[in-house]
């Protein structure tokens, strides 16, 4: 056997799919998702004892935390080039203390990666870098949401290394409205050069991504560089309705003229002033049933004169009147 997928099996048992993956040692590829074992007791294996020579791939997604940590900290796979972990529980306590027996191969599949991705929305919060991909559920709204995703951004940081954690970030905060929150905490530890803010649910207000606009709209006194996120490039968003949006106007004519008004650092330094956006990226995010219709030309007009000499896509095709 050379592949073993189970998804969306309601009975299935840790014992059960252990003894599975013990006796498959020429196994390519591993996917588990959505498996239903509510027998919570562990099993007494030595470490390294699922053995795979010859896996490439491996995925586990919203699969029990026992089963998860019985396969993750007894896995011996070190020709693993795809590891994408999704897991419903906080992983703190545990997962991440289970898998740290992979941080060689994880080293291994995160080596290549041009850009790092960081996700938090909705009930996720993620880190992707390359083919290596760690997420945890969690309701992006709590306070504490932007905390999570930094314990395991600076996890991965401390166990593989400064050459890899230095990549470009994109940040993706989708249904997130406590956005500053989580863009504050980036600013000392990594470089996002794309932001992008992204709503899935039209009927929401967009009010509720004001504080995030306000937030890189103006230098911010307690973050150590100024602006939040002074390294931005390139900004993607749906938060357009009817009628536009005044403060994604407002929040890039700011960091434009700021931008525009200082001369581009190379590094760090306490007083940076943002980068000029060279793409801005919109799309419509309301109510409408086609997301083909023309933009508001008021509000592109808008968008054009807050934007300087930055490039401007609507729905993918750059937008000229």
């Amino acid at each position: 056997m050379r592949r073993f997928k189970l998804n969306k099996h309601p009975s299935a048992t840790t014992a059960e799919i252990t003894t599975v993956l013990q006796g498959s040692p020429d196994l390519y590829e591993v996917g588990l998702s959505c498996i239903g074992d509510r027998k919570r007791y562990d099993l007494t294996l030595v470490k390294d004892t699922i053995r795979f020579p010859l896996l490439t791939d491996l995925r586990i997604d919203n699969i029990p935390q026992h089963m998860a940590l019985q396969i993750l900290s007894n896995i011996f796979a070190p020709s693993l080039r795809t590891l994408r972990v999704t897991l419903p529980e906080d992983p703190r306590n545990n997962t991440l203390p289970a898998i740290a027996s992979l941080i060689p191969t994880m080293k291994a599949v995160a080596s290549d990666a041009l850009v790092i991705d960081v996700t938090i929305g909705g009930f996720l919060y993620g880190i992707s870098i390359g083919d290596l991909s760690l997420a945890f559920t969690c309701d992006a709204s709590r306070s504490d949401a932007g905390e999570l995703a930094k314990v395991l951004f600076g996890w991965l940081g401390s166990h593989l290394g400064g050459h890899v954690m230095d990549r470009p970030v994109t940040l993706s905060l989708e249904n997130c409205f406590t956005g500053s929150l989580c863009i504050d905490w980036l600013n000392s530890c990594a470089k996002v050069t794309k932001l992008r803010l992204w709503q899935t649910i039209p009927i929401l207000s967009l009010h509720l991504w004001k504080n995030a606009l306000l937030s890189l709209s103006n230098p911010n006194a307690l973050s150590p560089t100024g602006w939040l996120l002074p390294h931005l490039e390139i900004l993607e968003t749906n938060l357009v309705w009817e009628g536009g949006n005044s403060d994604l106007v407002n929040m890039i004519s700011a960091r434009q003229s700021a931008a525009n008004h200082s001369s581009q650092p190379e590094e760090r330094t306490p007083t940076m002033s943002p980068r000029s956006l060279r793409e801005i990226r919109l799309s419509y995010g309301g109510n409408k049933v086609s997301e083909e219709d023309l933009p508001e030309i008021d509000f592109m007009r808008a968008i054009r004169n807050a934007a300087v000499d930055a490039n401007i896509y609507w729905s993918g095709v750059i937008w000229e009147e």
